[in-house]
């Protein structure tokens, strides 16, 4: 029976069908992926898969958003997604297109975005895509890098969507390298847009990417250095309109220093919590502690921490202050991100939570 239909939903399922035959097929796909046996039933017939993603790009408005909203639905399952993977031939044509249009500064739907989102969101999708991304130069990252920019200046509402997308693909560790190195230098064009946006919100990818980045350590010393200056981006959004004494002021940061009356921290707790996990990458390495000590971040975490209501966000404020107060860890061990616990201690570590979780 699951044969025949397969079989029936094919043959009109092809791009030459006549298309109110196509539209009934893809409509009633659809209507099959609202539910796990829906999305099972079509992950298993990996044909059924592939005719849907040829008609991601039909010429029929009705057919073609039909076949977007069938596999936005399909790609918020990871299993659906490993899948897809598996039929790399198709699925490397089809995500070209996908980046393709993502990449024209005019596209307004998200569906498009949102699928390679769905894509991207667990590991194995994400090197997928970044492997085309870093080998086609004409859906590149300096493209992506490019269109941000323009949707920021253009204040456009798929600045969220498309941010997030390349926030994903920073898993991968080489499309990290990519953002800072030579000659391009791409993450320097992404900064700004965190320094000048009142609020984080509209573009929470490019935050997050910024903190991916942070968790290269070799990279650690160029992001703090007065080339970047990463820090000062990372801790405006956190200040508040707090006084300081003359010697706690000068040492902040030159754009930190005599904020006005009407300064205000950002509202989205999610986004204080990244920029904070960020500071607390920074501080893995000798290098990076020692810069963020220098310029006085005690002080503003210290008053970010009063005011905080977030209790994630408290904890993790409290996890970079015992670091910035504390002495250097002793030689051998400066890069907390690479010292080894003895097994004895992971032990007892181990056996104290679970008496914690006890009471």
């Amino acid at each position: 029976m699951e044969d025949d239909l397969e079989k029936v939903l094919l043959h009109i399922l092809l791009p030459s069908a006549p298309v109110d035959k196509k539209s009934t097929a893809v409509q009633y796909l659809l209507e099959m992926t609202g539910t796990d046996d829906g999305c099972c039933f079509i992950k298993e017939k990996g044909k059924l898969l592939e005719a849907v993603l040829k008609l991601l790009f039909d010429d029929n408005a009705a057919v073609r958003e039909n076949a977007r909203k069938c596999t936005l639905n399909l790609t918020a399952n990871e299993k659906v997604v490993l899948s897809l993977l598996g039929l790399e031939s198709v699925m490397k044509e089809v995500t070209v297109q996908l980046l393709q249009q993502c990449l024209d500064p005019q596209q307004k739907d998200n569906m498009v975005f949102c699928i390679l989102n769905n894509m991207t969101r667990e590991p194995d999708g994400a090197v997928f895509v970044a492997s085309i991304v870093l080998e086609t130069p004409s859906v590149g990252l300096p493209c992506f890098v490019n269109l941000l920019c323009i949707l920021h200046t253009n204040k456009a509402k798929t600045l969220c969507v498309a941010s997030m997308l390349l926030m994903n693909l920073t898993q991968v560790p080489n499309v990290r390298h990519k953002l800072m190195t030579a000659p391009s230098y791409l993450l320097l064009h992404l900064l700004p847009i965190i320094s000048f946006s009142s609020a984080l919100g509209s573009c929470r990818g490019i935050v997050g990417t910024v903190k991916n980045c942070c968790f290269e350590y070799d990279f650690h010393e160029w992001l703090l250095s007065e080339a970047v200056d990463l820090l000062p981006r990372l801790l405006m959004p956190l200040a508040g309109p707090d006084e300081f004494d003359e010697d706690d002021m000068e040492r902040l940061p030159p754009d930190l220093q005599y904020l006005p009356d009407t300064k205000q921290r950002e509202a989205d707790p999610e986004m204080r919590g990244i920029l904070i996990q960020a500071v607390h990458k920074l501080c893995s390495t000798k290098t990076g502690r020692l810069k963020i000590k220098e310029k006085n971040t005690y002080v503003i975490l210290r008053e970010l921490h009063k005011w905080e209501t977030s209790e994630e966000n408290v904890e993790s404020i409290l996890k970079v202050i015992d670091i910035l107060i504390s002495d250097e860890p002793q030689e051998g061990m400066e890069n907390l991100h690479s010292v080894q616990v003895p097994p004895h201690l992971e032990r007892s570590f181990l056996q104290d939570d679970k008496n914690w979780e006890a009471k």
